[in-house]
C-alpha cells in the first residue's frame, strides 16, 4: 500500500509540474523562416515598430524588444519616439517615414488573427459519505448493496472547461535600402488572464530564440 501510495503522489507531481510548465509557455512559434540571400551578417542597428492601436501595449511591446536585442549589442530604437500612434493606420505614409529616417533595418510585429479555444479536462474529486468513520471491511458497507451506495458517494466525475483567447502575431524583418525581408516568423500566443507585461516578455523569448538560431543575433 505504501508503494502504491508514493507512485499515485509521484503521478500527481509529475502531472502537476506539467501542467505548470505548459501554462508558463503562452507563446509558440508555429513558423519562421530565413531569406538564404541575406549576407549582412548580425544586427547592428533596429527600428522596432508594434502595429497596434493601443498606446500602452506599443510601448511596453517596443521598449522590451529595445531592451532585449540591446543586450545582444544591437542599437535599437522604439517608433513610438519618433512616429505618431495615428501613423501607423496607414501603411504607406508610414513606409515612407520609415524611408525618411533611413534605419538600416526595421522589425515590424502586428496582429494577424486570434480565436478562441476551449479545453475540457476530465477528472474525479471524492467527498466523505455523511457517516462519521470509515473503515475498510465488510462491516462498513452492510453487504454489496451498501458498498455499491458508499462507492457512488465517495466518487464522482468532474469536467473542467477553460477558455481561453489565442492571439497570432507575424514578426516581419526588412532591409530597409533594399526592401528586402530577411526574417519572419508567425507566433501564438495564449491570453489566460496574464497581464499584458508578462505576455509580451514570453513572446521576446520566442522571438530572440529564433533570431539568435538564424544568426541575426549574437
Amino acid at each position: 500500500m505504501a508503494r502504491q501510495h508514493r507512485s499515485w503522489t509521484l503521478l500527481l507531481l509529475i502531472t502537476l509540474l506539467l501542467s505548470l510548465l505548459t501554462a508558463c509557455a503562452a507563446t509558440t512559434n508555429i513558423g519562421s523562416w530565413k531569406n538564404e540571400t541575406y549576407t549582412g551578417g548580425p544586427l547592428t542597428k533596429v527600428l522596432v515598430v508594434c502595429i497596434t492601436q493601443q498606446n500602452t501595449v506599443r510601448r511596453i511591446f517596443e521598449d522590451e524588444f529595445v531592451k532585449e536585442l540591446g543586450s545582444h549589442g544591437v542599437e535599437t530604437t522604439a517608433s513610438y519616439t519618433l512616429l505618431p500612434l495615428d501613423l501607423l493606420k496607414d501603411k504607406e505614409k508610414l513606409e515612407a517615414e520609415i524611408r525618411k529616417l533611413g534605419p538600416e533595418t526595421v522589425l515590424i510585429t502586428r496582429l494577424v488573427g486570434k480565436r478562441v479555444e476551449r479545453n475540457y479536462q476530465s477528472g474525479t474529486y471524492y467527498t466523505r459519505p455523511r457517516s462519521a468513520n470509515y473503515y475498510p471491511g465488510p462491516q462498513a458497507h452492510g453487504g454489496w448493496q451498501g458498498y455499491y451506495a458508499h462507492s457512488q458517494a465517495v466518487i464522482r466525475p468532474e469536467v473542467t472547461e477553460t477558455i481561453y483567447k489565442v492571439a497570432i502575431l507575424e514578426s516581419n524583418l526588412y532591409e530597409t535600402k533594399k526592401k528586402k525581408l530577411i526574417w519572419s516568423m508567425q507566433s501564438e500566443t495564449r491570453m489566460a488572464g496574464q497581464p499584458t507585461d508578462s505576455l509580451i516578455k514570453d513572446f521576446l523569448k520566442v522571438a530572440m530564440k529564433s533570431l539568435t538560431k538564424e544568426g541575426l543575433i549574437r
